[in-house]
């Protein structure tokens, strides 16, 4: 039962990420879409789950795995802004369809690629010592959120 819940929510993080991605020109629809979902989840679903703080949280923690599954590119510091700031709203936001907290997230997100895109871009400009006893970790799925961007730029020097 409580996988089936699990799969819902991710479904639903799926759905409102694939609803960011789209063009801002089908924005009605969007936002039409996350309230049905949300209605759904609430009345159709079997469990009846309200859509209350804790799976709000859930949402938001599910999102945010999507988009940085790695934990390459948030520092801890943006999911606790991000848990402060839309934490305990992101399910009443769906089930008035307001998609701006998706927006928000999905914007950092972007910012943070970007600015690792273009540090990457900085780092190969320069010579590569292949002389070094550095380790690479091949994943960091299972790691934790970085602390700070100063460690998440250790690791993507290293990885270089």
């Amino acid at each position: 039962m409580k996988s089936r819940f699990q799969r819902s929510l991710a479904l639903c993080a799926i759905v409102l990420a694939a609803a960011v991605a789209v063009p801002p020109a089908i924005a009605t629809s969007r936002e039409t879409i996350a309230m049905s979902v949300g209605r759904l989840l609430e009345e159709g679903h079997y469990t009846r789950q309200k859509l209350n703080e804790d799976v709000s949280k859930k949402f938001l923690q599910t999102y945010l795995e999507l988009l940085d599954f790695s934990h390459l590119f948030f520092t801890q510091e943006d999911v606790d802004a991000l848990n402060a700031k839309y934490g305990s709203s992101m399910a009443g936001d769906i089930l008035l369809g307001t998609l701006k907290p998706a927006y928000d997230i999905y914007a950092l997100y972007t910012k943070r690629v970007d600015d690792r895109v273009a540090k990457i871009k900085e780092l190969l400009k320069q010579p590569i010592d292949f002389k070094s006893n550095a380790t690479v970790e091949l994943s960091r799925k299972q790691k934790p959120t970085s602390s700070g961007a100063a460690v998440l730029q250790t690791s993507c020097c290293r990885s270089i």
